[in-house]
């Protein structure tokens, strides 16, 4: 129920800011601006292997739509080390991150 008033709330926020000209929807968040100056970090940290993790990222990224375009870059960034490290054979079939998250 929480998720869905979170989720619900931060997809009306981006409709709002795709139709918006200069109105501010809502105030920054703190964490953020600390994190953006330097002065605290982020991380996520998932519980597990398998599908029990997995459920839990696309529970965030259905709730914070703003994950996806993080999850593009890390997802980006695997790639190239994958490439980079020729560590193919580790991920014969790529590594669709969001694909996957989609399929739970």
């Amino acid at each position: 129920m929480q998720a869905d008033i979170i989720g619900t709330f931060n997809a009306t926020l981006s409709e709002l800011a795709a139709h918006a000209s200069h109105a501010t929807l809502h105030r920054r968040s703190a964490l953020i601006d600390l994190v953006e100056r330097g002065e605290a970090g982020l991380f996520g940290v998932f519980g597990g292997q398998g599908v029990p993790w997995l459920a839990e990222l696309r529970n965030l990224v259905l709730t914070y739509p703003f994950v996806t375009a993080i999850i593009s870059q890390v997802q980006a960034t695997l790639q190239r080390a994958i490439s980079t490290l020729r560590a193919a054979e580790y991920f014969p079939y790529s590594l669709d991150i969001l694909g996957m998250l989609y399929s739970v």
